[in-house]
Parts: C-alpha cells; structure tokens; sequence
C-alpha cells in the first residue's frame, strides 16, 4: 500500500472531491483523520470488515488505524473529503469527552439530516476556502478551530438524538469486550494470530470471545485475526521493493512458503499473484 502522506500539501490538512487515490487501491490502511461526505450518488465502502452502502448525503468518519476499502461508486458519484494529520487534531481530541469517540464508532456512516446537513455544508464551505488560501498566516489555526466547531456541533446533535444515557451506557460489557478486542487486534496482529492471546488480555475464554464477535460482526474471533492478517499483508504486498520473505519475517510466519499458504488458503491467489493483479491497475 502506498503512504497516504502524500494526500497532504503541508502535512496539517487538505481539502478534495478527488477520491481516485481510494477507488485505486484495493486496501487502505488509514494513517490520519478522515471526514466524508457523499454529495451525490452512492459508494459501497468497507470500514474495519463492515460493509456500508454510503449514500446521497451521507457523513463518515475514518480515524488512524482504520482499514478502508472503496468497493464501487456509481457513475454521478460525488464527495468532499477532509483530512488532517493526527498531530493536527491532538489539541482537539484531547478535550473532548470519550463518549464523543464512542458516538462516532458506532454511526461511522450517518444519512444526515436537514440541521445536520445545514452543518456539513458550512464546514465544507469553510473549511474548502481557507484550504485554498494559501496566504493566510492564521491557516491552520483557522483550519483546526473549524474542524473542533464542527465536531463539536456533531457531538451534540448525537447527544441529543440518542440520549445521554444511551450514549454513556450502549449495549454492555459485550459491546465493550467488543470494541476492545479490536483495539487489541489492530495493535497485535502482526505479532500474534492465535484468539488465546486476545482472549488473555481480555481475561475471558477463547469460546466467549468468539460468541461475542459472532454477535457483532458474525465471524468467529479468529476470523477477524486473519482477516485484519491478510490486510496487513496486502498493504506491504503493494509497497515497491518489500519481498515476500521481508513480510514473512515482519508478521512472524516461518517462511515465505508458509505466508504464501496462508494468503492463498484466504484470498485464493498467491501473494506475487496479488501483487502483479493491482501493482500495475
């Protein structure tokens, strides 16, 4: 996978309608802060192995860490696409409350509506023009101040609509457990691909890790180990000059055979058959 640094004109933020680096790829490890509107049209998009059907005025968010694929896009598609480096949203994030994260991770694709659209659009016109002005010496802070007011009126709108106990409680210690696993997967998962480790670190069985997983995303837990797996190994796959046994000595397999089994048995192609099919779309 190619670094999505290059997305960034200074590395802070940028403003596009251009999404042909994420209909290029086949995988997107998401590196920094994402904000997507879809204008018009549709997308079939994938967020952290679920699938979304984004449609005509619909917002989503993509945080560090997320894996993103961009499936198809009917021919009026249109979007805007903010982004900003982690760096630039830390003086953000830090003072707002955890369950302004929590809201986000459960409606990662939210169909807005008139008040929340009359939002969205101040922030793509505002945050679109001072984009463009390059000039301006107060830039960036400008930039991160209107990228706290939106999410800040997002937080609240969600308050409201949901409820504040709703939104502090959700669905309990399995919604939880959930939610954790995958911070752990993300964080392990090259390192470690057996559901006993997670389970450990969990401290509950391998068998209630999985009933939980089956539950909300309907794969066992050692499904999503191998899917998050495979995604690892694809987007080194699509990195120029990293070889198959680079990969296999990074993620820990025995040998390339072995990783060449693994990928295979889950993609059904071998891994240079992977790499010749999107190296050169």
């Amino acid at each position: 996978m190619e670094n999505n640094e290059h997305l960034f004109s200074d590395n802070q933020f940028f403003v596009s309608s251009d999404i042909a680096f994420f209909r290029r790829k086949p995988l997107l490890k998401v590196e920094h802060v994402l904000v997507f509107f879809c204008k018009n049209g549709w997308m079939d998009v994938v967020i952290d192995l679920k699938n979304y059907r984004v449609s005509s005025n619909t917002r989503f968010f993509l945080f560090p860490g997320t894996v993103f694929t961009v499936n198809m896009c009917s021919d009026d598609n249109e979007v805007f696409c903010f982004g900003a480096s982690s760096a630039f949203c830390r003086d953000i994030f830090m003072r707002m409350d955890p369950s302004f994260f929590q809201l986000l991770k459960d409606e990662p694709c939210r169909l807005l509506d008139i008040r929340e659209l009359a939002s969205m659009h101040l922030f793509m016109d505002s945050s679109s023009m001072i984009f463009a002005d390059r000039e301006n010496k107060y830039r960036l802070q400008i930039a991160r101040n209107g990228l706290q007011s939106f999410l800040l009126d997002v937080y609240d709108k969600g308050r409201h609509r949901l409820g504040e106990t709703a939104l502090q409680l959700q669905t309990g210690r399995k919604y939880d457990m959930f939610h954790r696993f995958m911070v752990l997967v993300r964080r392990f998962c090259t390192s470690h691909r057996q559901v006993e480790f997670y389970a450990g670190k969990l401290c509950i069985s391998a068998k209630y890790l999985s009933d939980i997983t089956r539950g909300e995303v309907g794969v066992s837990a050692k499904q999503v180990i191998d899917n998050f797996v495979v995604l690892e190994i694809k987007s080194q796959l699509l990195r120029t000059g990293v070889s198959v046994q680079d990969i296999a000595d990074r993620l820990g397999f025995p040998d390339q055979s072995y990783l060449g089994r693994y990928f295979k048995r889950h993609e059904g192609m071998s891994p240079r058959e992977f790499r010749r099919r999107y190296m050169w779309e």
